[in-house]
């Protein structure tokens, strides 16, 4: 059960209704911590469908979806769409603050639905993002990923970095899919 924080509206989505978020009104939902969102070093996917009506500046400040706080110790995973790079990207955090991103995509716009889809494979140690069925992307991530108590967050990380536009059937699982599944 997700917590609505600052009134998230819907709009239109890929299946039915997505959730429609304002990042000047601060709107994101939110879940405490529990067994179904938290990983560890764990193989996991997690993928959604995500529309942007405006992108602000580089970083992460066009949160999608994750457990990340303000220090280390609160920095689980994180998806998130940089806009400096006009990319996609999923980050990972593991035991001893070691943070390893991976960027999929190109050309990416506003007004345009992109399907996310971003793994990770414990055993191979990597981390994967793919955007729209195209390219997976990896990076080397050793040392396992961190599991914190940091609460679990759509369009939102870290009390700032609010996504602008739609989420919409955002999917987690603690498997890494298939490339028929994805």
């Amino acid at each position: 059960t997700l917590t609505d924080n600052n009134t998230v509206t819907s709009n239109t989505g890929i299946l039915s209704s997505a959730g429609q978020f304002t990042a000047a009104n601060s709107e994101y939902l939110s879940s405490a911590d529990n067994a179904a969102v938290s990983m560890g070093d764990i193989d996991f996917t997690i993928a959604a469908w995500v529309y942007a009506d405006s992108l602000a500046g580089g970083g992460a400040a066009n949160a999608i979806v994750g457990k990340w706080g303000a220090t280390p110790t609160a920095q689980d995973y994180l998806i998130y769409f940089d806009g400096s790079a006009a990319q996609f990207t999923v980050c990972l955090n593991n035991a001893s603050g070691t943070v390893n991103c991976a960027a999929a995509g190109s050309s990416l716009t506003t007004s345009t639905w992109y399907y996310v889809v971003a793994w990770y494979d414990a055993a191979a140690d990597l981390i994967w993002i793919q955007v729209n069925n195209g390219t997976a992307v990896s990076a080397a991530h050793t040392g396992g990923a961190r599991d914190t108590a940091q609460d679990f967050e759509l369009g939102r990380y870290n009390s700032t970095g609010y996504w602008n536009g739609r989420i919409d059937e955002v999917g987690v699982w603690k498997r890494t899919l298939s490339s028929t599944e994805r």
